[in-house]
């Protein structure tokens, strides 16, 4: 399969329309992928180190065991995505849409989720050591110690 851009150096790829597309384990580390879709993708054990995905949609994707440190995925959509085992650390998800996504046992250390929902999310066993969650919502989320975070728990599960 012919993708439409390079991984070396790094190349843009705007309004890419890669729905579906299988790129698990791939090395796409510094890559563009600005309002991009890609949802329903295979992007297991990818790495997307350093990646811009601003305002992309990642909606239902599976991004198990991706690398995502300092990634910039601001504005994206990322709903009903597995990102278990996923290192997004130092990652930027500002304004994100995270609603009911798997983050199990992330590595979410020095991530800034500022703004971003993350509703019914499952944060089970996740390092969220040093990460940024100013005026995020949590509502509904799974916790890393299995607590569900109550109604208003906005930048802190209450």
């Amino acid at each position: 399969m012919l993708y439409p851009c390079t991984p070396k150096p790094a190349a843009v790829c705007p309004f890419s329309d890669m729905a579906g597309v299988d790129l698990a384990g791939k090395d796409l580390s510094g890559m563009h992928f600005d309002d991009s879709d890609l949802s329903a993708a295979h992007l297991q054990k990818v790495d997307l180190s350093g990646a811009f995905l601003l305002n992309s949609d990642l909606t239902r994707a599976d991004m198990t065991g991706a690398r995502l440190a300092g990634a910039y995925l601001l504005s994206a959509n990322l709903q009903q995505t597995d990102l278990s085992g996923v290192d997004l650390q130092g990652a930027y998800l500002q304004e994100s849409d995270m609603a009911q996504s798997n983050l199990t046992n992330a590595n979410l250390t020095g991530a800034v989720f500022s703004g971003a929902n993350l509703r019914a999310a499952h944060l089970d066993h996740a390092n969220v050591s040093g990460t940024e969650w100013r005026g995020a919502d949590l509502t509904n989320a799974t916790w890393t110690d299995g607590h569900i975070c109550g109604p208003g728990s906005i930048g802190m599960c209450r």
